[in-house]
C-alpha cells in the first residue's frame, strides 16, 4: 500500500495497544522510510490521510496514488483523476490503467496545474467574481496547452489532452460537498 504512494519502507514496527477502559484495540505502526519524495515530511498529513482512506476503503490502492506526493495533491484530488480515467473507459477509451498512471506520474506538474484548473472552475470557496474566474481559467488553460506543446510522445500527449478535455467538459461536480 505504501509503495503505491512512491515510498519505500526500510523497516516497520507494529504494536497492538488496548487503552485502559476501552474495548477496542489500536494498532500503532512506525515506518522508517528508505526512499520517497524529498518533501515527504512536509506532506505527511496528506499521506496519513490517504493511507487512512485506503484502509477505510474510501480510496483505491494503485500506482496513481503516487500523484499525491509527486503532484502535491490531496487523496480526494487523486480520486478525481481516477474517476476521470474510469469515466474515459465508459466513453470507449481503451487505455490501460498502467499506461495512464505512468503518464500522469511522469507529468506530475501537468497534474498539479490541471487540479488548479479544476479548483478554479468548481471550488465555491474561491468566491471570485465570474469574470475573474473566467480569466483565471483561461490563463491556466493556456499554461496547460503550452505545457502540452513540450510533450514529446504521441500517447503521452493524447492522454494528457484527454484529461484536460474531461475537466473542461465537466459542467458541475459534488466534489466540494461535505
Amino acid at each position: 500500500v505504501v509503495d503505491n504512494f512512491g515510498v519505500v519502507v526500510a523497516e516497520q514496527n507494529a504494536w497492538d495497544v488496548q487503552p485502559e477502559h476501552a474495548t477496542a484495540r489500536l494498532q500503532i505502526n512506525t515506518l522508517r522510510v528508505r526512499r520517497g519524495d524529498p518533501d515527504l515530511l512536509l506532506q505527511r498529513a496528506e499521506l496519513v490521510d490517504a493511507l487512512a482512506a485506503v484502509f477505510e476503503r474510501r480510496m483505491r490502492s494503485d500506482r496513481i496514488n503516487r500523484l499525491l506526493l509527486r503532484a502535491r495533491l490531496s487523496w480526494k484530488e487523486v480520486e478525481v483523476f481516477r474517476a476521470y480515467f474510469y469515466y474515459s473507459r465508459q466513453l470507449g477509451s481503451t487505455l490501460t490503467p498502467e499506461i495512464v498512471q505512468k503518464v500522469l506520474i511522469n507529468h506530475a506538474e501537468f497534474a498539479t496545474r490541471l487540479t488548479e484548473l479544476f479548483r478554479v472552475r468548481f471550488d465555491p470557496a474561491g468566491h471570485a467574481a465570474e469574470e475573474m474566474r473566467e480569466a483565471q481559467e483561461a490563463k491556466l488553460t493556456s499554461r496547460l496547452l503550452k505545457y502540452l506543446d513540450g510533450v514529446k510522445g504521441f500517447d503521452e500527449d493524447r492522454i494528457l489532452r484527454m484529461f484536460l478535455g474531461l475537466v473542461k467538459a465537466t459542467v458541475r461536480t459534488n466534489f466540494y460537498r461535505p
